[in-house]
């Protein structure tokens, strides 16, 4: 029987397939997400690119939520945006001495782009710039917005919870925005891209942006219905035989 004498390795790329259950996921206050829509928003009508950046807490593991989001100085044009050094460094700061100088909190950084969601040479240059106070980063968030995609079908990624669907929304899903999150694992060496996310919260009775954009069904105050329904009671006229056996009895007294 011939026996192998030489093993040969296969020249085949690499194939990595990320394991359903480690999947990261990223979670967002419903305030984050109407700012997010006003930054959009406003983006649209500048016609330029804008940029922000938010506070991240890690709820699980692989789990990140994104609890407040802050806007810098930066230039932005029709094709790039660039965050302003200083005013990273000195936000920075400020969220560490909040958070006791344990961590630092900021590690989001959201920008739009007008037409797709792939990153540029300038994306990367400004995730760099984002990591480079720290000595081991441990991971960052990136979130890149298309205003003008060509969108044929529903999102991947549901803004609500599961059990909601599309009739939920008043608006067409044509003249909605593309979001794409990448999660940078540092201490891992690699990068995510196109990461589910989910709202955590539900919104307030009050009326905020997305109600007047009419994105959220307002629900009708049954209170007020029930006033303009129910027609007003008229009060009866008190007879005044009591009253003016008081004014006689006063008036015989006097007398």
């Amino acid at each position: 029987m011939e026996t192998l004498r030489l093993l040969l390795p296969y020249m085949g790329q690499p194939d990595i397939e990320p394991i359903k259950a480690l999947i990261p996921r990223i979670l967002m206050t419903w305030e984050v997400y109407r700012d997010t829509l006003h930054f959009l928003n406003h983006s649209r009508e500048r016609g330029t690119e804008f940029s922000w950046v938010g506070k991240v807490e890690t709820v699980q593991p692989l789990q990140y939520s994104i609890t407040e989001l802050a806007v810098l100085p930066h230039n932005s044009t029709a094709a790039k945006t660039v965050l302003d050094a200083l005013a990273i460094g000195k936000l920075a700061n400020q969220w560490i001495k909040k958070a006791g100088g344990r961590y630092n909190p900021l590690k989001f950084w959201g920008h739009t782009h007008k037409a797709s969601v792939e990153p540029s040479s300038q994306d990367y240059k400004q995730m760099e710039l984002l990591i480079c106070g720290e000595l081991t980063p441990s991971f960052f968030i990136r979130g890149i917005f298309a205003l003008s995609p060509e969108l044929q079908s529903p999102p991947c990624s549901n803004p609500y919870s599961p059990g909601q669907t599309r009739q939920h929304f008043k608006t067409d899903y044509h003249s909605a925005c593309l979001a794409e999150f990448t999660l940078f694992d540092y201490q891992k060496g690699i990068q995510i891209r196109n990461v589910p996310w989910e709202i955590v919260d539900r919104p307030s009775r009050k009326r905020g942006l997305l109600e007047r954009a009419g994105l959220v069904p307002v629900k009708p105050d049954l209170k007020k219905q029930k006033q303009r329904t129910t027609p007003p009671i008229k009060k009866s006229k008190k007879t005044t035989t009591k009253k003016t056996g008081k004014k006689s009895k006063i008036s015989q007294r006097k007398k």
